[in-house]
């Protein structure tokens, strides 16, 4: 049997014939004849033309999706990964409230609670500094201040004003201690509407304070009317 695609010229398109030899009849030995099948080329390659179609589709549809899939799968991973480095980034600029969203336990979550830990440790730090750096600035002015004051009086009254306006305090007092356990208010600072005390004596001063004055300590003492 032999096939090929021959141009019909009656049909006018491309044709499929097998043909074969018919070796014999009853009866009749070598006849001569052939036996010839045309179908039409468009019918009979149909199949194969719409099985080529769908292994088309079908690949290019697989290829849409794992390239799809492929991208969807990068963000999930780099995402966290660029957020964590635009943090570092913005901490490092020095925007120290800067947080980042953390969901799940995974090692990325772990990277982001790390990395607000740092920011707000930063954030502490920074405001303790900042903190001692407003009290020295204070300090060294109180003590110009104080320093250009000509007599203890004078003194006194600067020292009780301006540690009342760096400590945002109602009232401030420097009691000066007696011999009999009591003390004497010997300069004040106060805001209104608390009543002036100058030169008010106070009884029953513990020991405890009189002792710590003598050794050049400090205590503060909130409130005086139990210091006794």
């Amino acid at each position: 049997i032999s096939t090929a695609t021959i141009w019909d010229q009656n049909d006018r398109e491309l044709s499929l014939v097998s043909f074969t030899p018919i070796r014999e009849i009853q009866g009749l030995l070598e006849p001569g004849w052939e036996l010839v099948v045309s179908r039409s080329a468009n019918h009979a390659f149909s199949p194969l033309h719409n099985l080529r179609w769908t292994l088309w589709m079908g690949t290019g549809v697989t290829i849409v999706l794992a390239v799809a899939s492929s991208i969807l799968l990068a963000k999930r991973v780099t995402r966290p990964i660029l957020d964590a480095t635009q943090a570092v980034t913005e901490i490092g600029g020095g925007q120290l409230d800067t947080r980042l969203t953390v969901r799940g336990q995974d090692e990325f979550a772990t990277l982001g609670r790390c990395i607000n830990g740092m920011a707000e440790h930063l954030g502490r730090l920074v405001q303790l500094k900042s903190a001692e750096v407003s009290r020295s600035h204070l300090l060294r002015e109180i003590s110009l201040k104080i320093a250009g004051a000509v007599d203890r009086k004078s003194i006194s009254t600067l020292a009780v004003d301006e540690i009342r306006k760096a400590l945002a305090a109602d009232r401030v007092l420097i009691c000066s201690l007696n011999v009999d356990r009591t003390a004497t208010i010997a300069a004040e600072s106060l805001t209104w509407p608390w009543p002036q005390n100058l030169g008010t004596l106070l009884s029953g001063f513990h020991a405890i304070y009189s002792s710590q004055c003598k050794r050049g300590q400090v205590q503060i003492i909130h409130n005086l009317s139990t210091a006794g």
